[in-house]
């Protein structure tokens, strides 16, 4: 046998298989510190990870479970019958009590959970391939461990930050961090407020429990990487902050930040307040950056649709018609585009909708025909919501018009359709079309603020008809009262001509 081939059977083949990209990464990282093992490939779904198993035939599968086309827990299933040989440990987020339900019902090996894979992967990769760890590997640890009681506690984080073989990163191992350093961290570990250290020129990162919240799923990829990958998406904004810190020695401060995060999937707005401090080390110079942060997002945005919403009932006091109720909340509406990118309140028959006021829409986009067309997919979605009563959600994306954009650099991609009660003249129903920000997720605290939208609406149209209508009969009566004293002064008249 070629030596090549013996040492690749040697090896210990993994198949990574996760759908999130940065997922893949941090395993990569973390078992690239046993260059005994191979990763032989990797997989986004259940269905590609079956292909690639049986070709490479690798030693062990680690499975995620959730993932698009077929989950974990399937492909496992198949890839025991079919590939008998490799083992499977599923590797997920999701509740451990869950997990251990789910995967007793499938013929894996073993379970770890994302938030332990620091701590536990590695000496469970060693008994499930039966061999010991490499050489040297076990004092290098002892050494660690009894040289890192300066980082005592520290929850899930401090056990992360111990276990990990540093010697592989920038900082180098954990016995040779400087005092500086170690200050840092066990300050930054120990706090049950979000912290996150940057060190050295990489800006290695180091955080706390408190933070991982922050990270979203980039939890526990994130520790010990460079802050220019980890946050690679604000980067731009950030960099030059913290390049600034190390150049200065002055820190910084930030004040509900905006910072569009690519934490859980996609690109979401949150909003920060926090502060970039040096650390100064032996030398007297920078050497690194302590950040206190505090997540922002839920009090900027939730003033800022409480604002909307009063707006629309202070404003609505001024309609004297139904025409200036539509009015005031289009123009309402139009002072938060962040929320609601565009909107339509429409109303018709089966020939076709009309757009009675709007927000973010030009005057000649052609959304607004699509609108009005019969027969249309917009058309047929007012319609089914004007028929059934219900809200409907509705994917943007097929209906083939660039859309716009609102306050963003992107096209929202779903909008809400909500029925109006009495908005036409003849007190036929209307619908309510609400573009959803393509920086936040539509969950019930989004679909809250539009259902208030949408209520607040109906009630100022309500009002403002009614208003008009008391207006209407006190002009009716006024003539009346004209008429009659017209009549008696005539008849009067009468009455006293000789």
């Amino acid at each position: 046998m070629p030596q090549g081939d013996e040492e690749k059977k040697m090896a210990g083949q993994i198949l990574i298989v996760d759908d999130h990209d940065f997922v893949r990464r941090g395993l990569r990282s973390l078992l690239s510190t046993r260059p005994e093992w191979a990763i032989c490939g990797e997989a986004a779904d259940g269905l590609e990870a079956i292909e690639k198993a049986k070709i490479l035939r690798p030693d062990v599968v680690l499975m995620d479970i959730s993932m698009p086309r077929m989950n974990g827990l399937e492909a496992s299933r198949i890839i025991r019958r079919e590939v008998p040989e490799s083992k499977i440990v599923i590797v997920s987020q999701i509740d451990p009590s869950i997990a251990g339900q789910k995967t007793r019902q499938v013929d894996v090996t073993a379970y770890v959970a994302k938030s332990d894979l620091g701590q536990h992967l590695l000496p469970m990769l060693e008994r499930i391939l039966g061999r010991p760890p490499a050489e040297g590997k076990t004092e290098l640890r002892q050494a660690t461990s009894f040289s890192a009681g300066w980082l005592a506690g520290g929850g899930e984080l401090g056990g992360m930050i111990r276990e990990r073989d540093w010697s592989q990163t920038p900082l180098g191992p954990l016995e040779s961090w400087p005092q500086s350093l170690r200050t840092s961290a066990s300050i930054c570990v120990a706090s049950r407020f979000p912290i996150v250290l940057y060190w050295g020129p990489e800006f290695v990162v180091l955080y706390n429990d408190a933070y991982s919240a922050i990270l979203g799923s980039k939890h526990p990829w994130a520790l010990g990487q460079r802050c220019r990958d980890c946050w690679a998406e604000i980067w731009d904004t950030i960099g030059p902050m913290l390049e600034g810190v190390v150049r200065t020695g002055e820190a910084t401060w930030s004040d509900d930040l905006l910072l569009v995060l690519h934490r859980y999937g996609y690109a979401e707005e949150c909003y920060f307040s926090f502060s970039f401090s040096p650390v100064r080390v032996e030398e007297g110079v920078v050497g690194g950056v302590f950040t206190a942060v505090i997540e922002t997002t839920d009090k900027v945005i939730g003033e800022r649709r409480l604002r909307t919403l009063q707006d629309l009932a202070a404003k609505a006091v001024d309609a004297k018609s139904e025409e200036d109720a539509c009015r005031i909340a289009a123009e309402t509406l139009s002072e938060n585009l962040r929320d609601i990118p565009f909107s339509a309140l429409c109303a018709g028959a089966d020939s076709g909708f009309q757009v009675l006021c709007g927000s973010g829409i030009p005057a000649n986009h052609p959304l607004r025909s699509l609108i009005s067309e019969a027969g249309s997919t917009v058309g047929e979605k007012l319609r089914q919501v004007r028929d059934s009563g219900q809200p409907l959600e509705v994917d943007l994306q097929a209906l083939g018009c660039e859309l716009p954009q609102g306050a963003w650099d992107a096209p929202p991609c779903t909008a809400l359709f909500m029925l109006v009660p009495a908005v036409a003249e003849d007190g036929s129903p209307g619908v309510l079309v609400c573009a959803v920000s393509p920086k936040k997720k539509l969950d019930e605290n989004y679909r809250t603020f539009f259902s208030l939208v949408n209520r607040q609406i109906a009630s100022s149209i309500a009002d403002a008809r009614s208003h008009e209508e008391e207006r209407k009969r006190a002009e009716a009566l006024a003539e009346i009262d004209r008429a009659k004293t017209l009549f008696f002064s005539n008849v009067s008249h009468e009455f006293r001509t000789p």
